[in-house]
């Protein structure tokens, strides 16, 4: 689909009189106004601030960033309805949950056909939610629509989830819709941690207890605190030592350099648990609160010392008690190790890509094939946790290939 022809395919008008008309304009990123007030409650919706946005811009590595605002203008007066974040990489993001070429690498495309990448509300925490007010998405796809017709090469926003991709995919049926991948949560049933593990089956209740106790008879505490400076080398160590555990070798200045920034535009939002053992920090867990959300961001372990069920200690029992009192409903677990999250009492929420403008050579055939194969990798790692209706939704998309009502 060419830039022109998906400007063409939005509506010139916005819903209302037909006085009202959507105008869009670009701006820098850093000067776009505040949007967070169009913003659901999600943890996609966290990645979505407009802190988070100005936090992350400087560590993303993009050749140029920007921002397209769309405004419902009637007479003088203009309301702000859509923002469109704008990263561009003329040789793709070197984050690979944030590149298209690698997340979609099985349709055998050669680097040619990818051109530069443009990247449309999707950064650091790779979950993505558009900027617009609740059941205005063609508001925003104005908006994406405007940057795709000025900039070159594949256009996509990365990690929708499903039930923002499919109103997306309503309002333009032409542009692929790809599987790329889930993330998980904690939906908080009661109103303590006691009534959440009485509502899980009773392995997934044992389970808890084993990792609560050994946690204690190790002689572990966990604290929490805010994101205190004397802190942030440790921290940054401990995650140093998780990266190179999965493969990474992030410099350690970079991680110390993304704590400091989030220390100075994010602090409110911060909540650090910490393990110790004999004084000394052996794991952390950086968790950052949007409204009634708490997301997961970042667990660093010293895998030496770590034996007695530390991460999931961190990353889900403490954060579970802190949620029910302060009056978080939501934890999100975000991408990847999926099937440990579900172990846990995590359910799953497909993510998916939308490309506004797909690499050259694209082909319907190419979205069934990728949506077919990657779905029968989801049910592969996740199919013995899945409740039914999710094996059976994953389960037709590996039979079909395609996003339901389309014939991509």
């Amino acid at each position: 689909m060419s830039a022109a022809a998906v400007e063409r395919a939005m509506p010139a008008r916005a819903r209302g009189t037909d006085a009202e008309v959507l105008a869009v304009a670009t701006a820098p990123l850093e000067q776009a106004p505040a949007w967070d007030h169009l913003l659901g409650d999600s943890g996609p919706a966290l990645y979505a601030t407009r802190a988070w946005h100005l936090a992350n811009a400087p560590l993303m590595g993009a050749a140029r960033t920007g921002a397209v605002l769309a405004h419902r203008t009637r007479a003088a007066a203009g309301q702000l309805a859509a923002v469109v974040p704008v990263y561009h990489y003329p040789t793709g993001p070197a984050r690979a949950l944030l590149d298209p070429r690698r997340l979609l690498a099985d349709a055998g495309l050669p680097a040619s056909a990818w051109g530069p990448i443009t990247l449309l509300g999707s950064t650091a925490g790779y979950e993505t939610a558009p900027i617009c007010r609740p059941g205005h998405e063609a508001d925003w796809l104005r908006a994406a629509a405007h940057a795709a017709a000025h900039a070159e090469g594949t256009v996509a926003t990365v990690h929708l989830d499903e039930d923002v991709a499919g109103r997306l995919q309503t309002l333009m049926p032409e542009a692929p819709l790809v599987l790329t991948g889930a993330r998980t949560r904690l939906l908080l049933a009661g109103t303590s941690a006691e009534d959440y593990y009485a509502h899980l089956p009773s392995r997934k209740r044992r389970l808890a207890r084993i990792e609560e106790s050994g946690l204690a008879a190790a002689g572990r505490r966990i604290t929490l605190t805010g994101l205190s400076a004397p802190m942030i080398p440790t921290w940054a160590r401990l995650q140093q030592l998780t990266e190179a555990h999965h493969g990474s070798h992030a410099p350690l200045a970079e991680l110390t350099e993304e704590l400091e920034r989030y220390r100075a535009d994010l602090a409110a939002a911060a909540r650090v648990f910490t393990c110790w053992h004999d004084n000394a920090a052996i794991g952390y867990h950086l968790a950052l609160r949007h409204r009634s959300t708490l997301a997961v961001r970042a667990v660093g372990l010293d895998y030496a010392r770590c034996t007695s069920g530390e991460y999931f200690n961190l990353m889900i029992r403490a954060p579970l008690r802190h949620a029910y009192a302060h009056g978080i409903d939501e934890i999100d677990l975000g991408l990847g190790g999926t099937e440990q999250k579900l172990r846990r009492g995590g359910r799953p929420v497909w993510l998916w890509s939308l490309l506004l403008r797909p690499p050259s050579g694209w082909s319907p055939a190419h979205t069934r094939s990728h949506n077919q194969r990657h779905a029968q990798l989801l049910l592969a790692q996740m199919g013995s946790h899945l409740l039914p209706y999710e094996h059976a939704r994953l389960s037709a998309l590996a039979a079909t290939g395609q996003f339901p009502s389309t014939d991509q």
